[in-house]
């Protein structure tokens, strides 16, 4: 299996739990990340782990959208939200804490890591 259709599966068995159906899993997915431009952790991620990410994303064709807020306390800022990612943000309870990796399906979180050891525990899995 492609790691492509691994990522997709992963994401399709996530998002039948969300309540979305097979048939629809798999089309609109991609990754979004959320950096703070006060966050060490995110200077960190950056510096080690991007790089990698970048990659297998790219190898895997796994489209990736990002956003930077000025604060890792306060995610929720606004205005640094594209408009089209208001409705992810919406979805999103805790007001804190990056860098955040969500795995987004037809506009619905499937899967949500927040820091670099959920990040590697559960979202680069999902693409090495």
């Amino acid at each position: 299996m492609d790691r492509r259709a691994f990522l997709l599966g992963s994401a399709a068995a996530l998002a039948m739990g969300a309540g979305l159906t097979p048939a629809t899993a798999g089309s609109g997915t991609y990754i979004l990340i959320v950096m703070a431009r006060d966050c060490p952790w995110c200077v960190d991620w950056n510096a080690f782990d991007r790089p990698a990410f970048t990659r297998l994303a790219k190898a895997q064709n796994v489209p990736v959208r990002e956003v930077e807020v000025m604060r890792y306390s306060d995610i929720r800022e606004e205005a640094a939200w594209p408009a089209d990612l208001k409705p992810v943000l919406a979805q999103i309870r805790q007001s804190g804490g990056t860098p955040r990796f969500i795995i987004v399906q037809n506009g619905r979180i499937v899967q949500h890591a927040v820091g670099r050891r959920q990040y590697q525990l559960g979202i680069l899995p999902l693409l090495a």
